[in-house]
């Protein structure tokens, strides 16, 4: 199993889906969701995880979909790097930039 770092930014945006989620469907749905998110970071770093390629002008970005969220990443063959955690209707460009 790879090695996974988080991105400051997508801790906090881990941060942000929890809190989100608890407001909308209460705790234990957060809960649930935190850990679908979790578990998809975990096949990730397994190689079980289906992967796409994310098509910006950034080299080496992946992305795999969990629910209504988007993980990108980097690999390398000992290390996942989490970039971000998106919901599906944001910009993704434009939330990459940043970083």
């Amino acid at each position: 199993m790879k090695h996974v770092q988080y991105s400051k930014e997508s801790l906090k945006d881990l941060e942000n889906i929890t809190d989100y989620t608890a407001q909308m469907w209460g705790a234990n749905q957060a809960k649930v969701y935190l850990k679908d998110i979790r578990d998809k970071v975990h096949q990730i770093a397994n190689g079980e995880a289906i992967v796409q390629v994310l098509h910006i002008p950034r080299p080496g970005m992946l992305k795999v979909r969990v629910n209504r969220h988007i993980v990108i990443f980097e690999s390398t063959d000992a290390t996942v790097r989490i970039i971000r955690i998106l919901h599906d209707s944001m910009d993704i460009p434009q939330h990459l930039t940043r970083n």
